[in-house]
Parts: C-alpha cells; sequence; structure tokens
C-alpha cells in the first residue's frame, strides 16, 4: 500500500511491517521501557573532524534509507511502516573526558524509543579533544541488525570524506529499501509446509527449558539488566579448532558452538540442549546494500546423550546445523509457536544465545581521520547467556552477556573461562567423552587440589551463627536450588526457625541430637 496515509499525524508512505518487525514491535509492547533491542555503536575519531559535515553524512543516509526514517503503528489494525518522505538527523555535541565517557554511552544507548513518535536513530558527538571525539549513534533494532551496521559504517565512511572536502556526496551502491523487501516477503513468502513440518518435528517432544545454577532466585519480574565478561581464544586454539573442524567436514561455528553446548550441559545437567542462533537472512544479493531488520534466529537443539565426545557432537551438530539453515527462512514467530506454550508471551524456547561474528568493524579510514569501533553491549539482556565470538588478531575474542538478576558477575567470568578450557581439552582428546573433559585447567586443578588447601574461617565462630549473618547480609540469594524449585536465604532461614520452634514444642533439648527425613527437593 503505496500511499499516503489519512490517519498518520504526519504524510507518510505505508507498507507492512515484516513477519520480523511484527515480532518485535509486539515485544515492545510488552516491555516498552527494555533497552534490550537498542543497538548501539560508538566510533572513536581522531584527527580534525569537521562536525557539520559528518551530520551531513548521517543525513543523507537518513535521505537514503527509507527504513530510518519510518516510525510504526496500527493502521485499521495492521502493523504498518509509515516511512517519512524526508527527516534528518540531528548531532548534538557534548563535552566531556575519558573517565567519563563510558557511562554516557551507556546512558545514550539506555534512552527508550517511542516507535509510534521517535526517530528509529539518534547521534550524538562526545568531544574530548580539539582532534578526539566519540561519534555515539544508536538505533532501534526493528530498523537494523549487525550485517545493516556495516552497511552503515561503510557508506558514512565513503560519504563523510566527500562532504568534509566540499565536494558533492559520491554515488553509492544501489540499494532497495527495507519496505521493498516486506512487500516482497508479505508476496513471495507463503506459508512454507515443508519448512514448517521439518520445525515442529525437531522441535517434538521439548519437556521444559534449561535452567541454570544461577546466584540468584529467579522471580516472576526478572531483572533484564545485563553484565558481559571478556577474553581471548587463542590463536594457536582458534586454528586447532578449525582443523578439527575442517577434518570433520564441519566449520568452525560448528565447533565453538559445541563447545558451548558442552558448557551448557554441564552446568545445567540436561542432555536436550537448546541454543538460539540468528543468521543474517540476506541470501538475496538485491538487498545486501539495505538497511533493515533481516536477521532471523535459529533454535539450534541437540542431543547430548550416549555420554558424547567432542567428535562425535561436532559431527551431530554438523548434521543439525546443515538441515537448520536449510530451513532458516521459516519466521522465528510461527517457529517459536511450534516449541510449545512458554511461561511468557515474550519467551524463547531457549535461554542461550551463540553468535559467531565473521566481520567486525575494526579501523577504519575516513582520510584524514581514524574510525575505531569501540566494545559497546545493551545495558538489558535478551537472554540468561548470550555468547558472541568476533575475530581478535589471528584469535577470537569471546564475549559472554549475561542476566545480572540471575548470574553472578563472577560465575559468569568463571563459565567463561570453563568454556576456553573445555574447547582447549576438546581439541588436546577430541574422543575423550565430554563429561571427562576437564573445566580446569592444570594449574588451577592443582590450586583446587592441592596439598595446602585454603581455609577460609567463617565470620561467626560456629554454623548456624554463620548462617544467620549470610541471611541477613543476603536475604535474596539462591541457598538452596532444586531441580524444579529454588529457596532464598530468607526463606530457608524462615523455615529453619520454624522446624526448630516444632522441635521446642515437642521437648527437644538444645543440642539434642534429632534425625531428619527430608525430600530432595526444597
Amino acid at each position: 500500500m503505496n500511499a499516503i496515509d489519512a490517519h498518520a499525524s504526519f504524510d507518510a508512505y505505508v507498507f507492512p511491517q515484516s513477519g520480523a518487525q511484527r515480532r518485535l514491535w509486539t515485544l515492545t509492547d510488552l516491555e516498552p521501557d527494555s533497552t534490550a533491542y537498542h543497538i548501539p555503536l560508538a566510533l572513536r575519531l581522531r584527527g580534525a573532524l569537521d562536525a557539520d559535515a559528518l551530520q551531513a553524512a548521517l543525513g543523507a543516509l537518513v535521505a537514503r534509507h527509507e527504513i530510518l526514517r519510518t516510525q510504526y503503528d496500527l493502521i485499521d489494525g495492521e502493523p504498518c511502516q509509515l516511512i517519512r518522505p524526508e527527516a534528518g538527523c540531528e548531532l548534538p555535541l557534548t563535552a566531556c573526558d575519558e573517565a567519563g565517557l563510558t557511562a554516557l554511552l551507556r546512558a545514550e544507548a539506555a534512552l527508550r524509543f517511542d516507535l509510534r513518535r521517535d526517530p528509529v536513530i539518534r547521534a550524538r558527538l562526545f568531544v574530548l579533544g580539539p582532534q578526539h571525539h566519540v561519534l555515539s549513534i544508536v538505533i532501534h533494532h526493528i530498523a537494523c541488525d549487525g550485517w545493516s551496521l556495516g552497511v552503515l559504517v561503510r557508506e558514512l565512511g565513503a560519504l563523510y570524506p566527500a562532504l568534509a572536502a566540499g565536494l558533492p556526496a559520491p554515488a553509492l551502491p544501489e540499494a532497495l529499501q527495507y519496505a521493498d523487501f516486506s512487500e516482497w516477503e508479505r508476496e513471495t513468502r507463503v506459508q512454507d509446509d515443508e519448512a514448517l513440518n521439518y520445525w515442529r518435528e525437531r522441535l517434538a517432544g521439548l519437556d521444559g527449558e534449561m535452567e541454570l545454577p544461577g546466584d540468584y532466585a529467579a522471580g516472576p519480574s526478572r531483572s533484564e539488566a545485563a553484565g558481559h565478561v571478556s577474553l581471548t581464544l587463542p590463536a594457536a586454539l582458534t586454528e586447532a579448532l578449525r582443523v578439527q573442524a575442517r577434518a570433520a567436514d564441519a566449520t568452525l561455528f560448528m565447533a565453538l558452538l559445541s563447545g558451548f553446548q558442552a558448557l551448557l550441559q554441564r552446568l545445567s545437567g540436561r542432555e536436550d540442549i537448546c541454543v538460539g542462533s540468528p543468521v543474517a537472512n540476506r541470501d538475496r544479493a538485491e538487498f545486501e546494500q539495505t538497511l533493515g531488520f533481516f536477521v532471523n534466529t535459529l533454535i539450534l537443539r541437540q542431543d547430548l546423550s550416549g555420554a558424547p565426545s567432542f567428535a562425535q557432537l561436532l559431527a551431530r551438530n554438523r548434521a543439525g546445523c546443515l538441515d537448520a539453515f536449510a530451513h532458516q527462512h521459516a519466521p522465528f514467530d510461527q517457529v517459536v509457536k511450534l516449541a510449545g506454550p512458554r511461561a511468557q508471551a515474550q519467551d524463547a524456547p531457549f535461554r542461550a544465545l551463540f553468535a559467531l561474528q565473521n566481520a567486525p568493524l575494526g579501523r577504519l579510514d575516513w582520510q584524514g581521520v581514524e574510525a575505531e569501533a569501540l566494545p559497546l553491549f545493551p545495558a538489558d539482556a535478551k537472554f540468561d547467556l548470550s555468547l558472541m565470538l568476533e575475530p581478535d588478531g589471528d584469535g577470537l575474542r569471546a564475549t559472554l552477556e549475561y542476566r545480572a538478576g540471575l548470574i553472578g558477575a563472577d560465575t559468569a567470568a568463571r563459565w567463561l573461562e570453563h568454556y576456553r578450557q573445555l574447547l582447549q581439552a576438546a581439541t588436546a582428546q577430541p574422543d575423550c567423552p565430554l563429561a571427562r573433559l576437564p573445566l580446569l585447567n592444570a594449574e588451577q586443578a592443582a590450586q583446587a587440589l592441592g596439598p595446602t588447601p585454603l581455609v577460609v574461617a567463617p565470620p561467626h565462630p560456629d554454623l548456624c551463627a554463620w548462617f544467620e549473618h549470610a541471611a541477613q547480609a543476603f536475604p535474596e540469594r539462591v541457598a538452596v536450588q532444586g531441580d524444579t524449585a529454588a529457596l532464598r536465604y530468607r526463606e530457608l532461614d524462615a523455615r529453619a526457625n520454624q522446624l526448630a520452634r516444632q522441635l521446642l514444642q515437642l521437648g527437644v533439648l538444645p543440642e539434642q541430637r534429632v534425625g531428619l527425613c527430608c525430600q530432595r527437593q526444597p
């Protein structure tokens, strides 16, 4: 429906939302204050920067890509894209120093979008010195994905030098608009029964979600705040994984995924592991230069029963991933429904995400200005765990995003180190059963099992007083974790006091021994 809409408060061309946009539109309505779907980008710019030319380059991008001047609303009950014929991009300047930069970037990324009224892109230029700036760009995921960020940065790098030199904007590669994609998807992507049948069979029999041994109890109103820890997988380990993957006619992605699934199995005790993984979903060349939300999420389910070795798990993942990739066009919202009812409408049938980024932005030369992408992550977590890997020299940079209301920073860092050690052990012993692969290196194991273990004195002279102290210090932390339930310290303390009163009423004296018969579940 390419027409000016009479219902909008501004002149707009109206198109239906794509399938991916419709799901994100629903999620945003359910959690309007969440920043989990904000995509932040920060570029450190060194050199003599022309701020006016940079703003003009941003304006040229908004003029070139309709998706950057699109707002969203319901038209006659149908989720639609409302495309403004014209729009600009403001670039306010803010002076700051290096010490305050990270907090300012995070605050900028945390400002919520009203998709019905606000532009889906906002920019700010932080001034750290005469030849030192940081450009902050935040885009809502409904208008962008990881691939799109690469397109945006490349085009910005082509536009800015010309405009800064007083030249006309250069001709950029021809690109279709995202509305063309949503129209094409609507007209050609009818329900794919074969793909949906594949996913129906693949996801049959899911018997609940993976529970991780978090540090805090997961309540119904769980916090979305995200934390992040990172480490490097060295070049030698990365190459060993490539060699092992090639020998199995597999890929590095499949080998890294196998390690993550093995870790999740060790943490959760489950043999049925589901992991989400994004795919670019750009198999048509005419959309390669188009900005927009193309990415689809695959549900990679793997059976780790039978005590497989790493080599056997890699073979299983090769078969499973190839099948999943062959059926990747099935819309995620339809696939989720096949996995059975969820506790909440926005829940996916997995708690962990895995992504391998093949093309990081790195350093860019803007003819007199050097641009370097800074690591910046969303303030809110989409899932309990998200493992993201990207090239770092000849090795890989691994970043684990975790839900901070469930998992502590020390625990997340320990799990990420376990992942590296598990991969290291798997390359050395690919035929060893996964359950026997060590999660600690030799030095850590010797420290844990050495002849002079570290003795930690309790803060109180007896166990009961120590427990009372713990219940007062962190009452909301998980004290007892079972298969289906958990008790916080305050809850366990209350139950212990209740039992003590009952024993006293029955005539039990202090220091008298009492036999207890308890179920394993708290």
